[in-house]
């Protein structure tokens, strides 16, 4: 299975369906796109058209779409076509709770690029490569600080502490998808 795949069905299977939670941050959201963040994503005609929706309705009818927006927005964004399966499953799900700039920051961080810019260019592709052998342990070191990262955002708003289980839930999944990963 390649790294996009495993990305991919690892952030579905933790967003589900459609939510509309006043205390969510992304606000609407489908399939883990935020309404409030991605305003101009296709798929919401079709959501708009089937109001009242469910919460965790998923239609089938837009999963090559949110397939295809999540790669050119957010894969493509961590490079993760041309970084370690591991490492790049790590960045891509990072994204997609807090977006490309926090993901590649954090990893910039653990590569020693100071300051950080939030931009995957060249000089951060040198510090992933300075760190071949042990891509397994960036991306957990990088999921850990993503815990305290969450543990503060909650300690700056308590009304996210209701998310907080899931993330985590969330974070030690992803631990354990790195240690059976057939891809670096």
């Amino acid at each position: 299975m390649s790294s996009w795949s495993v990305a991919i069905d690892f952030v579905l299977r933790h967003e589900g369906g459609y939510a509309n939670d006043p205390a969510d941050l992304g606000g609407e959201t489908y399939r883990g796109i935020s309404r409030r963040f991605h305003p101009g994503w296709s798929g919401w005609s079709f959501i708009d058209a089937r109001k009242p929706i469910e919460i965790g309705t998923i239609f089938l009818e837009l999963d090559q779409q949110v397939r295809d927006w999540f790669y050119n927005e957010f894969w493509v964004a961590v490079r993760g076509p041309e970084i370690p399966g591991s490492l790049a499953i790590c960045l891509f799900d990072f994204a997609v709770l807090s977006g490309p700039e926090d993901a590649i920051t954090f990893l910039q961080r653990e590569v020693g690029i100071d300051p950080p810019t939030g931009f995957f260019r060249e000089r951060t592709m040198e510090g992933v490569r300075k760190e071949e052998g042990t891509y397994v342990d960036l991306a957990r070191r990088i999921t850990m600080h993503r815990a305290a990262h969450y543990a503060n955002r909650c300690k700056r708003d308590p009304s996210q502490l209701k998310f907080l289980g899931g993330w985590t839930s969330r974070l030690v999944d992803l631990a354990v998808t790195f240690s059976t990963l057939k891809v670096a």
